[in-house]
């Protein structure tokens, strides 16, 4: 009996450690949700080019055009809540600032909210029209990604990720 009560003992108290460790492993798991702004400006590759001469491009070369991709990630978000995401697109940022010609675009969300993550990604080829990196960058100044989501404690949380910021040249 003595014997069957310190097995018994000994595997109570391996539970409770064990369980004590296991929801001390879940909390510094549970990360802060984030979001994330990467706005993309590179050229255009020979496949990419070659739509835009067949989209009407009349004495075009490759280093006329490049390609920016706007790619806003939110990584754990709370299950169960609402994001939203307002920008402006790129089309009406060009259109505004006179910088290069507005070509084509593809767009594509993923926003469940019973996900912990969503995404947004704009793809876009611009005519640079002798636009500079340096000129392409400002473009972008005074324009932002504003967020809303729900932060780990519940609270509703809005932030602005500044476009400028955001850009990187390949």
């Amino acid at each position: 009996m003595k014997k069957f009560l310190k097995v018994i003992t000994a595997v109570t108290v391996m539970a409770a450690l064990m369980s004590g460790c296991s929801s001390t492993k879940q909390e510094e798991t549970a990360a802060e949700p984030t979001a994330a702004l990467a706005i993309t400006v590179e050229p255009l590759t020979e496949d990419e080019f070659a739509d835009v001469q067949d989209e009407g491009a009349v004495d075009a070369v490759i280093d006329d055009f490049s390609k920016i991709t706007i790619e806003l990630d939110m990584e754990n978000m709370v299950p169960g809540t609402e994001r939203t995401v307002k920008m402006t697109a790129l089309k009406n940022i060009m259109a505004e600032t006179g910088v290069g010609i507005h070509w084509s675009a593809t767009g594509s969300s993923q926003n469940d909210p019973e996900e912990t993550f969503s995404t947004f990604k704009s793809e876009n080829i611009i005519c640079r029209n002798g636009a500079t990196d340096d000129e392409i960058k400002a473009m972008f100044e005074g324009y932002s990604a504003d967020v809303t989501y729900t932060g780990a404690d519940g609270n509703v949380v809005e932030e602005s990720l500044p476009f400028d910021t955001a850009v990187i040249f390949k």
